[in-house]
């Protein structure tokens, strides 16, 4: 009893599997029909594809190019800097010399103009000349010129 219960099951079991199979049959039937009108998808995918890997070559030569005139202006800058850098290095240093001398001219003026001469002590004060004389004229001067105007 026990075999022809095994022999039923097996007997079930093989009729499941061959109707399984039959509808797989037909499925693969359709898409071998269906397949026909697949191939200009995928012909056209491909010319995509292969367009696409074709522009990207050109893009990566390009972004070289642009990546190698971009390490050249990188330089020349970095060039350009270092002479900037110096030549305003070079103007303080002589701004600061020219700086120094002014106030040494300055200072030296200041000593002028506050130790007389036995020679400015014999000249009358009408014929008074220097840098003084005409700092002390200086604003009745300009007022005349904008009187003038």
């Amino acid at each position: 009893m026990l075999a022809l219960t095994l022999d039923i099951l097996i007997i079930v079991l093989l009729l499941i599997s061959l109707g399984a199979g039959l509808r797989l049959h037909g499925a693969l039937k359709i898409f071998r029909v269906d397949g026909t009108e697949f191939q200009p998808l995928i012909q056209s995918l491909d010319k995509a594809t292969t367009r696409a890997e074709s522009t990207l070559g050109g893009m990566r030569k390009m972004a070289e190019d642009v990546g190698g005139k971009l390490t050249e202006e990188t330089k020349t800058t970095q060039r350009l800097l270092d002479e900037l850098d110096f030549m305003t290095k070079r103007a303080d240093q002589m701004a600061e010399k020219l700086n120094l001398s002014i106030s040494d001219a300055r200072s030296a003026e200041r000593k002028n103009d506050k130790a007389p001469t036995a020679t400015d002590a014999t000249k009358p004060d009408h014929v008074g000349s220097g840098k003084s004389e005409l700092r002390r004229r200086a604003p009745d001067l300009e007022q005349r010129l904008n009187s003038l105007r």
